[in-house]
């Protein structure tokens, strides 16, 4: 069975295509990890310090 993504492939532009909507999964996936972090870290310090 020859790849179904093959024929998609050779069309003109398609790599082009391909690459940026790569760069802008990855700016996407960048962006939600900072704000979890902020979120994370923000939660953190809205906590009394414990005692040990």
């Amino acid at each position: 069975m020859a790849n179904p993504y093959r024929d998609l492939f050779k069309a003109p532009g398609s790599r082009a295509f391909i690459l940026a909507g790569m760069i802008a999964r990855m700016a996407i996936a960048a962006g939600a990890a900072v704000l979890g972090s902020a979120i994370q870290s923000s939660r953190h310090s809205k906590r009394s310090p414990q005692v040990l």
